[in-house]
């Protein structure tokens, strides 16, 4: 009996049975659901390998395309992103809670030695899935015409998440170089303004919003509560900032 040939969703070439022959990726390649995600972690768990740094290096030069083209079926050099996010936020929260590096939270240096290994080594990771989850909610809402389901949201907030994580990291350096001065200031201004620059920037490809002006609109009143968001995170920040000029 002869198999119904299937368009590889990675290559795009046709074949038959469960891989591609050209690209090896899974024929079978279901929607993003909560099926398709579970089964995720649990593969990413024992397959890891160079696609984090493919991943990392493409949502810095392309995030919207590569994160629209993920959801849409091309995925096999990719590193799982759910996983990824995990390793990254462990990480973190090792980083951050080992040197005492102040977080995105507005703790002074005696408030951070008592509490950061509640915060921060436990609840790293779970807070980005938080975030990712509340701002799925809304783009669902928001985009629901884009008939995108609430599971590839996810996925997309998740992959804006790990660039975040990554940009942490490299944050932490100057965090730790300069702890206790003033300067920390302006870096989490800057560690700020880059998070709701890179989101807006990323969604703006992703929703391919270039001449969609309806879309734009419905961006950037989601980009009005996410600053309002990171404006409560970082309260003390801000405060900090412009008390200089008082």
């Amino acid at each position: 009996m002869e198999h119904k040939k299937k368009r590889c969703k990675n290559c795009l070439q046709m074949g038959q049975g469960n891989y591609c022959s050209n690209c090896g990726q899974k024929l079978n390649l279901h929607r993003l659901d909560l099926k398709e995600m579970i089964h995720g972690i649990s593969h990413g768990v024992i397959h890891f390998d160079t696609g984090f740094l493919f991943t990392a290096k493409e949502l810095i030069t392309r995030p919207g395309q590569t994160i629209r083209e993920y959801i849409h079926g091309k995925r096999l050099k990719h590193g799982n992103p759910l996983f990824m996010m995990l390793i990254l936020g462990g990480l973190l929260s090792y980083i951050y809670s080992h040197f005492y590096i102040r977080t995105m939270g507005s703790m002074d240096l005696s408030q951070l030695e008592e509490s950061a290994h509640f915060l921060t080594s436990k609840f790293f990771a779970i807070t980005y899935f938080g975030y990712c989850i509340l701002f799925a909610f809304i783009d669902s809402i928001l985009f629901k015409y884009k008939k995108y389901n609430f599971i590839e949201m996810f996925y997309l907030n998740v992959f804006i998440g790990i660039q975040v994580m990554l940009v942490n990291l490299v944050m932490a350096l100057f965090f730790y170089i300069f702890k206790g001065s003033g300067i920390n200031i302006y870096i989490r201004l800057i560690l700020y303004l880059l998070i709701i620059f890179y989101t807006f920037f990323v969604k703006y490809q992703f929703f391919n919003l270039s001449h969609d002006k309806k879309g734009l609109k419905l961006l950037l009143a989601g980009m009005i509560f996410f600053m309002l968001l990171m404006f409560g995170v970082g309260h003390k920040t801000f405060e900090e900032f412009f008390s200089k000029f008082n």
